[in-house]
C-alpha cells in the first residue's frame, strides 16, 4: 500500500540565541556562545564563543530556498537575522505544523550550531555546553514525544562521565545520542577505552549517531572546504572500519550506530570491497571480525540521506533495512516543504515495500517510535 506520510531520520533544531548565556554554570558563563550582529570584521549575525573565530548564525536555515547554487548565500548571510529563522526550528508547536505541511509524522532531531562544538577538546567545557543543550532539547521534545525524537550530545573525553550523561539523556526521554564522527589521533574507536560507552548504549537501547561535520579529520577542517563537500563520507568509513574490525559489534551485539548525513551511494561499493579483503585476508586474528563486514552493517548500522537516487538504485545489494530518508529541516539543503516531490523522484523504480521501509519502518524500528 502506498504511503504519503514519512519519518525523517535526520532533521535539525536551531538553538535559542541566548541558550548558553542563560543556562551555563557560572564557572563557564563568560565563555557562553551567543549571537551577535556584525561583530568586528564580519557582516551579518554570527555566533561568538569565547576567543574563537565567529561562525555565521544564519547558514543553518533557509529551508524552502531554491537550492540552485551556493552562490545565493553571500547576500543572505549579510542581511538575514537569526531571529527570522523558521519558528518550527525552536518552537515545537510551530514545528508540528511544518511537519504536517511536509508530510512527516516524526522527525529525529539533531542540533545545528553544536555540531561544530564537537571540535572542542576541553572536556569540562564541552560537557557543560552539551548538558545545557540536552536539557533544552528534552524540554522541546516533551511537547510531542512520539513526533519529536531527540538525540543527546555526548562528550567522549572522559568515558565514565560520557556513560553518566548517556544514562541521564535516556532518563530525560531522549532516544539516542551523538558522538564525534571521527576522533583525533590517539582516540580512535578501535580502542577498548570506549567499551563502557558501547555497553551503556546497548543497555539503555540508545543508538549512537556519527553526524557529518563533527569529526577531526581533514574532511571536517574548515581550511579545506572542497574536502568537506566531496569527501565528507570518509569520516564515517574510517570510524566504521575501526568499530567493525576491532570487534566492537562482536562484544556488544545490541549496539546500533547511525551514519547521519553521509549519504548512501558509497555504501554498497565500500562493503563489497571490505568483504572482498576480508575473504582474502585472515592473517591477524586480533583485528579480524567474526563475520564479513557487510553482515555487521545489516545488523548494527543505519545510514541516512536527503537526496541520493544513486544509492537507492542499489538497495538490492545492501541497505533496504538500514537506510533512512531525511528532510534535513530547516537547513538550506532541506527538501522541506517539497519532500513528497523529492521522495517521488529519488524512489523511481524502487519497489513500494522498500520505499516504505526507508521512509518509515526503519526509523520507526530503530527509535521505537510509537
Amino acid at each position: 500500500m502506498a504511503i504519503d506520510r514519512y519519518i525523517s531520520g535526520d532533521s535539525h533544531v536551531l538553538e535559542p540565541a541566548n541558550l548558553w548565556v542563560e543556562r551555563m554554570d557560572n564557572a563557564f558563563r563568560d565563555q557562553a556562545p551567543h549571537v551577535v550582529h556584525s561583530p568586528p570584521g564580519f557582516e551579518g549575525d554570527h555566533w561568538l564563543f569565547g576567543d574563537r573565530q565567529p561562525v555565521t548564525a544564519v547558514q543553518g536555515f533557509f529551508a524552502g530556498a531554491s537550492r540552485e547554487s551556493y552562490d545565493e548565500f553571500p547576500e543572505h548571510l549579510r542581511t538575514a537575522r537569526y531571529a527570522e529563522r523558521l519558528p518550527g526550528s525552536y518552537d515545537p508547536a510551530a514545528r508540528l505544523l511544518d511537519m504536517e505541511r511536509d508530510g512527516t509524522v516524526a522527525e529525529v532531531l539533531y542540533p545545528t550550531y553544536p555540531l561544530g562544538l564537537f571540535k572542542i577538546t576541553d572536556g569540562p567545557l564541552q560537557r557543560e555546553l552539551f548538558r545545557v543543550y540536552n536539557d533544552w532539547l528534552a524540554e522541546y521534545c516533551a511537547y510531542a514525544p512520539n513526533a519529536l525524537v531527540g538525540l543527546g550530545l555526548i562528550s567522549v573525553w572522559d568515558i565514565d562521565l560520557a556513560v553518566r550523561e548517556l544514562e541521564r539523556c535516556a532518563k530525560l526521554g531522549l532516544k539516542g545520542a551523538i558522538i564525534i564522527s571521527y576522533p583525533p589521533d590517539g582516540y580512535g574507536y578501535e580502542q577498548t577505552m570506549y567499551d563502557p560507552l558501547w555497553a551503556a548504549a546497548q543497555a539503555f537501547n540508545m543508538p549512537l549517531s556519527l553526524h557529518a561535520f563533527t569529526g577531526h579529520g581533514v574532511e571536517d577542517d574548515h581550511r579545506y572546504p572542497r574536502y568537506r563537500h566531496s569527501c565528507l563520507h570518509h569520516a564515517a568509513q574510517r570510524s566504521l572500519t575501526q568499530i567493525i574490525y576491532y570487534g566492537v559489534f562482536d562484544r556488544y551485539p545490541g549496539l546500533k550506530v547511525v551514519l547521519a548525513e553521509f549519504d548512501i551511494g558509497w555504501v554498497p561499493h565500500f562493503f563489497w570491497l571490505a568483504d572482498d579483503k576480508y575473504r582474502m585476508r585472515h592473517e591477524d586474528p586480533t583485528i579480524t571480525p567474526k563475520h564479513k563486514p557487510s553482515d555487521y552493517f545489516q545488523t548494527h548500522v543505519f545510514a541516512s540521506f536527503i537526496d541520493d537516487p544513486i544509492g537507492l538504485k542499489n538497495t538490492d545489494l545492501i541497505g533496504a533495512d538500514n537506510y533512512m530518508w531525511s528532510n534535513d529541516y530547516p537547513h538550506w539543503e532541506s527538501s522541506w516543504p517539497r519532500s513528497r516531490e523529492y521522495i517521488e523522484r529519488n524512489f523511481q523504480g524502487v519497489p513500494e515495500e522498500i520505499k516504505r521501509k526507508i521512509t518509515w519502518e526503519n526509523a520507526k524500528r530503530l527509535y521505537q517510535i510509537d
